[in-house]
């Protein structure tokens, strides 16, 4: 599911107990984040917790699946054999197109009325993590100054990193026409039981200075000595008005 408004892509496992869910966009809005329903029971599930807010499910959470938000090309070049979804649908629609030019340059979000929290500006882009009712979040800003930010959450040693390249789905008219966002991830900091020690490497991707190993954005390693790929974490790549919201106590990483 993608919600522009509040500029987040998830992955949920749409198994609910024995039921299998087919869910549906509703048209209602929490916090500026779409809501779904299931047509299964018609509950309403919120896009961005996963969380059934209304009717017969109401209480039940979908498990979270880790994606990242990514171009073509970074997937392209990590998954050369990946599968990608056809533009030939049936329907006639415009899916290069962006319904929302400049929405991510103006700071003001779209059909929020609730409380802003002012240590971000609204439309800050971040990159959010939850634990239980806990909530962290690194700005994009200190990701794409530092590349590679290691941080500690909910016990976990983990590493977010961020590589340029990646058009903004929310600026101009046309996508592929976007400003340059860049992409990010996250990832557990220890391979093996090792923890390891990341930066930017002369050639691209990321690289471990004790192994030499070098990982891409997506937490793959180059070559095919058989090193294990870096194992990611559950986040969202996300405005902070709606962190903010979701989360209100919320750690901002690098504060």
């Amino acid at each position: 599911s993608y919600c522009p408004l509040c500029n987040s892509a998830v992955a949920y496992d749409r198994r609910v107990g024995d039921r299998i869910l087919d869910f549906g966009t509703s048209g209602a809005l929490l916090n500026s984040s779409l809501v779904m329903y299931d047509r299964q029971t018609e509950s309403l599930w919120s896009h961005y917790t996963g969380q059934a807010v209304a009717g017969h499910l109401v209480g039940a959470e979908l498990d979270l699946i880790p994606v990242q938000t990514v171009s073509f090309e970074a997937f392209l070049a990590s998954h050369p054999d990946g599968r990608v979804l056809s533009l030939d649908t049936g329907h006639f629609r415009q899916y290069g197109q962006n319904p929302y030019e400049f929405y991510d340059s103006n700071n003001r979000p779209f059909l929020f009325s609730g409380p802003t929290d002012d240590r971000l500006e609204p439309i800050t882009r971040v990159v959010a993590l939850r634990e239980g009712a806990a909530g962290a979040v690194i700005p994009n800003d200190l990701l794409a100054e530092r590349r590679v930010v290691p941080f500690t959450f909910a016990g976990r040693e983990l590493v977010a990193l961020f590589e340029p390249g990646t058009a903004s789905a929310l600026d101009t008219s046309l996508i592929a026409d976007g400003r340059d966002v860049g992409a990010t991830g996250v990832f557990e900091r220890s391979v093996g039981g090792r923890l390891l020690d990341l930066s930017v490497a002369d050639g691209g991707g990321f690289i471990d200075a004790a192994s030499g190993v070098v990982y891409d954005i997506l937490g793959r390693p180059s070559g095919s000595g058989g090193t294990d790929a870096l194992e990611p974490v559950e986040h969202l790549d996300t405005f902070w008005f709606a962190a903010a919201a979701f989360y209100p106590d919320a750690q901002i990483i690098g504060q």
